[in-house]
């Protein structure tokens, strides 16, 4: 066994019954601080696929402890880790994730977890306890429901809430903070009450366009129904992505409410479209040319650049 480094702790390749190593699965111990009540030192366990991976784990602690940051595993609560991991591991910006992702973890962490299980331990967080959060959410969840409405939120809403939580407690077991993820047992029932989506007849199409061509935002209907857009797609739309001469309309931002990092308020902002392919060139039919002109001229020649925005 190669001899450990210094204040490296006790590291060790773990055996199966028989004696033999057993492949990727590396401990480490090693003393962090001591406990008040007994004078003894505290122990605390590392686990990783390599000598060298728990070797950087202890390093780490002991690094955490010097400078004051460490937190022992046992104390560190499930509101607590999950504001460590929003903004270590999904931090805003241009190396992060979106901003409108990062609100929508926000929030169902926020409004949909913390008050519910924000003060248990990590290390007792169990499976039953979050099959309860996820069942309640599904029975009574909503927030200010109105009496004709489901007291339930969505199936998706509940799997969006299970995937932050599954992500999170995953990264919870790579830093040893926890043994294995409790989220992974856990079940949602069939979304048995999904509606289908029934999309305009040609004639109701007809109908629809022909009432609303009177409206401010006609062109915002008209373009919604024959390009496809998503209504964010839509808002971000300005007068220099529309080529009339050749037909075209092109995708490069969108329009999304986001809350602002220094007042805390929510305000609406451009942002990149969410995918690579989301950023595209539409072809637009003569008549989509047609009604976009004539909405432009009504603008009073292009003075406002969002084309929704007069409405």
């Amino acid at each position: 066994m190669k001899r450990r480094g210094n204040h490296e702790g006790t590291i060790y390749q773990r055996k199966d019954k028989n004696g033999k190593p057993i492949p990727n699965d590396w401990t480490g111990q090693v003393s962090i601080g001591f406990d008040p009540s007994t004078g003894k030192p505290k122990r605390q366990t590392f686990y990783g696929k390599t000598r060298r991976e728990v070797a950087d784990k202890i390093a780490q602690a002991l690094h955490e402890q010097n400078i004051g940051t460490f937190i022992e595993p046992n104390k560190i609560t499930l509101g607590e880790w999950l504001d460590t991991w929003l903004a270590t591991y999904k931090k805003m910006g241009t190396k992060g994730i979106r901003r409108q992702t990062y609100m929508s973890y926000e929030y169902h962490i926020r409004v949909h977890i913390k008050p519910t299980l924000g003060q248990i331990p990590l290390r007792q967080l169990q499976t039953n306890t979050l099959q309860k959060l996820f069942n309640g959410m599904l029975e009574s969840g909503r927030k200010n429901q109105h009496e004709d409405e489901d007291p339930g939120l969505s199936r998706g809403t509940v799997m969006k809430a299970r995937k932050i939580l599954k992500a999170a407690l995953k990264q919870a077991v790579e830093e040893d903070l926890i043994a294995k993820n409790p989220v992974d047992a856990t079940k949602l029932s069939p979304d048995e009450g999904k509606k289908e989506v029934v999309p305009f007849t040609p004639e109701e199409a007809e109908q629809f366009l022909s009432t609303a061509r009177g409206s401010r935002i006609f062109a915002g209907y008209y373009l919604n129904m024959f390009a496809g857009l998503r209504r964010g797609e839509m808002l971000g739309l300005m007068w220099d992505d529309i080529d009339f001469k050749a037909g075209t309309l092109e995708i490069k931002r969108e329009l999304e409410e986001v809350k602002d990092e220094k007042t805390g308020k929510y305000i609406l902002d451009f942002q990149p479209p969410k995918t690579a392919k989301s950023r595209r060139t539409i072809p637009m039919t003569k008549d989509m040319v047609k009604v976009l002109k004539t909405h432009k001229a009504q603008q009073g020649h292009g003075k406002v650049r969002n084309y929704v925005e007069a409405a």
